[in-house]
């Protein structure tokens, strides 16, 4: 394993503290020391493992656990560099760095789940051989999916992850060197530049976004709806930065303002404003459903109180 400095060299992954005038002498390859990666299969071939009993439900379990390591090993270094704040002097001791880490694995458990629950309402109908990951970051949802076309036998051969941010498609390296079928990942995983308003989506896509924030989660439903891809999946976002924008779903301008201001409030450590701010959510999620029927498309509509923001939209065209 190489050094964070060497990863940087090849322009791998710059973190946040970097960009921010941080500096770290901590590095990866110390990280994975001190917290490796358990897997029970190291070493196996996964297409003969695939053949065992309890298989699939272990290579899934193995999916989470080797995208939680990686993400909370860059995470937890990034925390280091910004509490050194650039003062290479800094020394945290043993304690605070395994007290730094439980804090940093334990916000990435949190969106695995909520990856692990959106991962189970994706289909793939017979006309799917692509998968578009939208607003997708490092592209966790496209690698997650792409893994599970593979050990459920789907014949997707490409999955884009789609950012205006070109640096996500380095930590997406990252992340896709230490999942199950590295190899076979590294070859149908792309990686795209870009922002919705230039899409286009092939007919034989599957389309998805998870926690697309503002209005993206609106564009994006727009844009599909113009495309003749067959699924659209969506785990809606607090959209506050929406509010000044024109109100859709036959709201009014207030309703619209006053319902994007509280979806905000799912980030708040008060209880009632919280539920006010899903509530909110749940509100504007169901107009979008009720567009998206009025269009003859079929909806299937998933809510939660496990996550603050875990709304599911699937939209999927009916056959004729």
């Amino acid at each position: 394993m190489k050094s964070m400095e060497a990863v940087r060299a090849e322009n791998i992954y710059l973190p946040t503290s970097r960009k921010e005038g941080g500096e770290t002498t901590e590095s990866l390859e110390d990280y994975f020391k001190a917290f490796p990666l358990r897997r029970e299969s190291e070493g196996i071939d996964y297409k003969n493992y695939l053949k065992a009993e309890n298989a699939l439900i272990r290579v899934r379990d193995q999916i989470f656990d080797a995208m939680a390591w990686i993400k909370g090993g860059i995470t937890f270094v990034d925390a280091v560099a910004k509490k050194r704040k650039g003062n290479l002097e800094f020394k945290m001791s043993d304690e605070e760095k395994n007290r730094l880490h439980k804090e940093v694995m334990e916000k990435i458990r949190a969106k695995m789940e909520e990856l692990q629950y959106l991962f189970n309402f994706v289909e793939f109908p017979e006309n799917c051989s692509e998968i578009y990951d939208v607003a997708g970051g490092a592209g966790d949802v496209a690698i997650a999916l792409m893994l599970k076309a593979y050990i459920e036998r789907k014949e997707i051969n490409k999955a884009t992850i789609v950012d205006p941010v070109s640096e996500f498609k380095y930590y997406a390296k990252l992340i896709i060197n230490h999942m199950p079928f590295g190899n076979e990942l590294e070859e149908r995983v792309k990686f795209q530049e870009g922002t919705i308003q230039n899409l286009e989506f092939p007919p034989n896509a599957v389309v998805i976004a998870k926690h697309p924030c503002g209005d993206l989660a609106d564009d994006l439903i727009e844009r599909w709806l113009n495309s003749d891809s067959p699924e659209l999946v969506i785990m809606t976002c607090c959209q506050g930065k929406a509010k000044s924008k024109p109100p859709r779903y036959g709201l009014d301008t207030g309703e619209w303002q006053n319902l994007c201001r509280k979806s905000d409030w799912t980030n708040s450590t008060d209880p009632n404003k919280k539920q006010q701010g899903m509530d909110a959510m749940i509100e504007l999620d169901i107009k979008r459903v009720e567009y998206l029927r009025q269009q003859g498309i079929k909806v299937d509509f998933h809510t939660t109180d496990k996550f603050a923001k875990g709304d599911v939209i699937v939209a999927r065209r009916n056959k004729n």
